[in-house]
């Protein structure tokens, strides 16, 4: 590769006052840039993230954690829905306990305040309107969606994910 195809990405911290500033600043905006934030209502109503976003999860929670280079490359340069969680057992809802509602199952994990530094929980659909940001996405909040749940077709395209990856060496 020559170098003058990847010099554009580099930032010019030769001219700023403060250079370690300016860096971290560079690696704020380039993960802004990756960092997918996701409506948990259309139109009022709360609806789960599409099923690529699911995919995306179950192949990344297989592969993520991979040895090659390769695999960590190119997960990187691609943006991680992180808004959704396949679950194999149902969760509780947090709040609903907490109040004495009995066992209502969650659908979301996330923040129990409008505010993301609030404590996180799970959440019932009600419970995550009442309290939640309405976010999904890495670092927002997870629709927690059950294994028995994801459609036939998804799990068809994990296989042949898991077999794309697998012959590049992950």
């Amino acid at each position: 590769m020559n170098q003058d195809d990847v010099e554009w990405a580099r930032p010019d911290l030769t001219e700023s006052p403060d250079p370690v500033d300016a860096a971290v600043g560079w690696a704020v905006d380039i993960a802004h840039m990756a960092h997918v934030v996701w409506p948990a209502a259309i139109d009022g109503v709360l609806t789960p993230p599409p099923l690529e976003h699911v995919l995306d999860h179950l192949v990344r929670q297989e592969f993520g954690d991979s040895n090659s280079a390769d695999v960590q490359a190119e997960f990187q340069l691609h943006a991680q829905a992180g808004t959704v969680a396949v679950v194999s057992e149902p969760r509780q809802c947090d709040s609903c306990a907490s109040e004495g509602r009995g066992e209502v199952e969650a659908r979301y994990d996330g923040p129990m305040g409008k505010d993301r530094r609030a404590p996180w929980g799970w959440m019932c659909a009600d419970c995550y309107s009442r309290l939640s940001t309405g976010r999904l996405g890495k670092g927002e909040g997870e629709y927690l969606m059950r294994a028995d749940e994801v459609p036939h077709d998804v799990w068809e395209a994990c296989e042949r994910a898991q077999k794309y990856w697998r012959d590049r060496g992950a």
